[in-house]
């Protein structure tokens, strides 16, 4: 069946609802590009179709999927697996709609957004999410009673 615009937000508000796993937020969800989720089926072909259509590349490693709205942005954060809490560099946000694209760069940003919660961005079965899990209740610890002192 052909995507039209009638059944694009029926289509999209399906897919994403069904993802197993991700990073969850009011308006947003957010997934590792490399997950299994977002390299096959429906999802993986729209995403590969996106990126060859908009030039985005692989070190845009974050997948974000607006929840209100059938956007996606391609994230790229640099060292995901290196650093604690990786800044983002640069965004590719592509409306569904009119297939229109708008880039953003944080790299000279004072204070960019950072990652928190890493291991939700990925399939809990990868080596890496053991990695993430553990060191966050420690972290946010050592947060708390330095800010509390």
């Amino acid at each position: 069946m052909a995507l039209t615009t009638a059944n694009l937000e029926f289509w999209y508000e399906d897919l994403i609802s069904n993802l197993p796993y991700g990073k969850v937020l009011p308006s947003a969800i957010y997934l590792h590009r490399d997950t299994e989720v977002c390299t096959t089926g429906p999802l993986g072909r729209l995403l590969s179709s996106l990126a060859q259509a908009h030039q985005v590349s692989a070190d845009f490693n974050v997948v974000k999927f607006r929840r209100n709205v059938p956007r996606i942005s391609f994230l790229r954060y640099h060292q995901f697996f290196d650093r604690p809490h990786p800044a983002l560099e640069e965004s590719v946000s592509i409306d569904l709609t009119t297939l229109k694209s708008f880039r953003m760069g944080y790299r000279d940003n004072i204070n960019p957004p950072i990652l928190h919660r890493k291991e939700h961005f990925l399939s809990p079965d990868r080596p890496q999410w053991s990695l993430f899990a553990p060191y966050r209740p420690l972290k946010t610890g050592r947060v708390f009673l330095r800010i509390r002192l």
